[in-house]
């Protein structure tokens, strides 16, 4: 924050004038009007999904069931925002999440019911998370870990469907988190480099 902070207090300092220019003359440029304009038509048109798109999915971390719902925070709304974006630009993307969060996921995107994919609330480890997804992962290009607990199953999954890719949405340093043992460090710090 401190660091944002700064530079817009620095770009202000030394552009300010021409930045408020160049923003507004990008809002009011007619040719840009027109991309927008497709660009929306597009997205209500209904394009994700559709025969021959991109597929992407993200897989979330486990998450145990307990008596109250789980509580949103920044790295789930982030991913699930980056699939409702990739979904309004014509892709495929689904969110794989723990079946007992569903209701907690939906709530909190009303307006986004079907980029959830539910999967077992029994999956504990990785090999259950591959497991688990195993079958549904084949319908998709991309499978994308979203946490270092989830890169592991990644592997596993696209070990047996050559065809799917891998890829890792990491958010933050994870070696740093408080809350690892010793052995979970290890993991999260060999998760870069799988």
């Amino acid at each position: 924050r401190a660091l944002s902070g700064q530079s817009k207090a620095t770009m202000t300092t030394r552009w300010g004038p021409q930045l408020k220019n160049a923003v507004k003359a990008l809002e009011s440029n007619r040719e840009l009007a027109e991309t927008r304009r497709r660009a929306e038509e597009n997205v209500r048109g209904g394009l994700a999904c559709r025969p021959g798109s991109l597929r992407v999915l993200f897989i979330l971390n486990p998450i145990r069931r307990a008596p109250s719902p789980p509580a949103m925070h920044g790295g789930w709304i982030s991913i699930v925002n980056q699939a409702i974006g990739l979904g309004k630009r014509g892709v495929c993307a689904r969110v794989a999440i723990s079946a007992w969060t569903l209701e907690t996921f939906q709530e909190n995107f009303p307006g986004s019911p079907d980029v959830f994919l539910a999967y077992k609330d029994t999956v504990r480890t990785p090999q259950d998370l591959a497991a688990a997804l195993y079958d549904r992962a084949a319908a998709f290009d991309f499978l994308v870990a979203t946490l270092f607990t989830t890169v592991e199953a990644v592997d596993l999954i696209t070990a047996c469907h050559p065809n799917v890719q891998s890829g890792y949405f990491i958010q933050d340093y994870e070696p740093n988190f408080d809350n690892l043992s010793d052995v979970l460090r290890d993991k999260a710090l060999v998760s870069y480099t799988r």
